[in-house]
């Protein structure tokens, strides 16, 4: 069963088939995100456009322990997260993904713009921090951005693209910048291996308390690393559980960070992997250190020598300069 909403596509579709000797497949003209009920339920079912807003009729319309393969867009601009999902009672779960790229759905619940453009601030920048990202100096940016930007794609409400940027991106292309704009009009976007802040500094703190934990205690998470889950908006459990939740529509996305992330810190312990009761930190002596405390991350870069960047073992290998400039408050 097909359902294609182009109608010269449909009769090209059933040309194919009867070329082919096929005569068990049926392929009617509509609108795909509807399904097709009067043949429901089905054991399979597969999209092969770019989702936005994945159809309720994949959740009514397949049977129970059946699959779904479906992209689903993501805001963070990188293309797909190709998924497939098992039916379990009223919703998707346990979607295993690769990425990918197609080109978008159309039909109800589709006309939407997956990334939030943000256009510059007016005035110059509050402060500029160094943050390679694994960046490896001129050519293709490095694969540490482009994992990240995935990852505060899917876990920041406030992710956004600058609008001068490309929105869309590929590996090898440019990749325009990325971060995160709040409600108080500050803004945060990394760019070229450093992190430029405008406004106030709400945006900024944000960003390092997204980063610090993806670059320590997570392990560099990506799109392997999540599992989604697809609920009836009204029946999706809380932000507070845990997971991601994003609502599109009549349905809610939620991401779901592999069990286990962060299990490789028992090997630090002092003996055969025992977890530590103590945390050693080993720091240059404060004479030689500035800091800037944010909520829940430590800043600190050296004022003897401007060009380093000083990672506090505290709280995460969070490595910002800072040479001696403060944000504004």
């Amino acid at each position: 069963m097909g359902v294609e909403l182009i109608p010269d596509l449909a009769a090209r579709s059933l040309a194919d088939l009867e070329a082919l000797g096929l005569d068990n497949v049926k392929v009617v003209t509509g609108d795909g995100t509807r399904g097709f009920a009067a043949d429901a339920p089905y054991d399979r079912a597969v999209v092969t456009a770019a989702t936005w807003n994945v159809p309720t009729a994949l959740l009514d319309q397949v049977v129970e322990g059946g699959r779904v393969l479906v992209p689903v867009e993501l805001r963070s601009g990188d293309g797909c997260d190709v998924t497939v999902l098992e039916r379990r009672g009223p919703s998707l779960v346990d979607g295993r993904a690769v990425p990918g790229w197609f080109v978008p759905l159309l039909g109800d619940g589709q006309n939407h713009r997956a990334t939030a453009p943000s256009m510059l601030p007016h005035g110059e920048p509050t402060a500029h921090f160094a943050l390679p990202l694994g960046e490896a100096g001129h050519g293709p940016i490095a694969a540490a951005a482009a994992v990240f930007r995935a990852y505060l794609g899917r876990t920041e409400p406030g992710f956004v693209i600058r609008a001068d940027g490309d929105l869309s991106w590929r590996p090898g292309m440019p990749m325009p910048p990325f971060g995160l704009a709040e409600a108080d009009g500050s803004v945060a976007f990394w760019a070229a291996g450093e992190l430029v802040t405008y406004g106030g500094r709400v945006a900024a703190e944000r960003f390092a308390r997204a980063y610090a934990p993806w670059a320590a205690a997570l392990g560099l998470p990506g799109t392997g690393t999540f599992r989604l889950e697809v609920h009836h908006a009204d029946a999706a459990p809380p932000a507070a559980d845990g997971p991601s939740v994003e609502v599109r529509g009549e349905n809610a996305l939620l991401w779901r960070l592999r069990a286990g992330l962060g299990d490789w810190r028992l090997l630090t312990g002092p003996e055969q992997g025992r977890p530590s009761s103590k945390k050693r930190v080993k720091t240059r002596p404060r004479s030689q250190r500035s800091a800037w405390r944010y909520p829940d991350v430590l800043i600190a870069g050296s004022r003897t020598d401007p060009a380093s960047c000083a990672s506090s073992a505290v709280t995460s290998t969070l490595s910002i300069c800072a040479a001696r400039r403060k944000l504004s408050a």
